[in-house]
C-alpha cells in the first residue's frame, strides 16, 4: 500500500507556501523523493490501512478548505503523490518497470550512481508509519484551524 498522507500533505503545504502552481507543484513533486528516505511499512490488514488513509485524507480535505485555497492545496497534494500515482498503476496494471521509483531501477533524480530518495535511511515499522501519517495529518489540520481563528 502506498501511504499518500505524508507525500500529499507535504506537497500541499509546499504549494500553499509558494502560492504558485508551477513552482509549488515542482517542489512538491521532488519532495516525494526526499520523503522516500523514510521507509514506510504497509499494514498487513488492508481494511485498517484503508481506514487510516481515508481518515488522513479527510483531515487533508477539511484543512484544504479551511486554508481557503482548496484547489491549490489539492494540486500540491496530487503533485506530492504523483511519482506513486504514475509508478504503481504502471507496475500493477501493466507489469512494466516503474519510471520514477527511487527503490527500483535508475530513478528519476540521480547523479554519479546516487539516487534521490534511495536507499532508505530511516526504516519504519507499521505502527511508526501509521503514527507518522496521523501526525502529519493532525499537524496539517491544526495549522488550518489556527489559520481561521
Amino acid at each position: 500500500m502506498s501511504w499518500f498522507s505524508v507525500h500529499g500533505t507535504t506537497g500541499a503545504a509546499i504549494t500553499l507556501a509558494t502560492g504558485d502552481y508551477i513552482l509549488g507543484g515542482s517542489i512538491a513533486f521532488v519532495s516525494h523523493f526526499v520523503w522516500d528516505y523514510v521507509g514506510e511499512s504497509g499494514l498487513k490488514d488492508q481494511f485498517h490501512a484503508t481506514i487510516i488513509e481515508a481518515s488522513c485524507f479527510a483531515m487533508f480535505l477539511v484543512g484544504a478548505y479551511l486554508f481557503g485555497n482548496f484547489w491549490l492545496a489539492s494540486f500540491g497534494y496530487i503533485m506530492g503523490c504523483m511519482p506513486d500515482l504514475i509508478d504503481k498503476p504502471r507496475r500493477i496494471i501493466f507489469g512494466k518497470k516503474e519510471w520514477f521509483s527511487c527503490h527500483n531501477g535508475p530513478g528519476l533524480f540521480q547523479y554519479k550512481g546516487k539516487k534521490l530518495g534511495y536507499p532508505v535511511k530511516y526504516p519504519l515499522d507499521d505502527v511508526q508509519t501509521a503514527v507518522l501519517n496521523y501526525g502529519v495529518s493532525i499537524i496539517w489540520l491544526g495549522l488550518a484551524i489556527v489559520s481561521v481563528l
